[in-house]
């Protein structure tokens, strides 16, 4: 299995037992709409940060801080 499958195969559990924040880069690999969907129905709260790379806090730190606006 390449990285990219691994990545946008990974499932969502079934159940979070708390409250769970899932922060996506815009341009990662892992950023796949059927993929992030799966998340939010699974019950977890998915946001993308834009013109974010796979290494978020180092890309855009601002963007990074702001979608944990009302998260945290």
């Amino acid at each position: 299995m390449d990285a990219v499958t691994a990545v946008t195969t990974i499932g969502a559990p079934a159940d979070p037992r708390v409250p769970s924040l899932v922060q996506v880069a815009e341009l990662s690999f892992g950023n796949v709409p059927e993929t992030i969907e799966k998340m939010r129905q699974g019950g977890l709260t998915v946001r993308v940060v834009h013109g974010a790379g796979h290494t978020i806090h180092r890309d855009d730190l601002d963007g990074f801080l702001t979608s944990m606006q009302g998260w945290l």
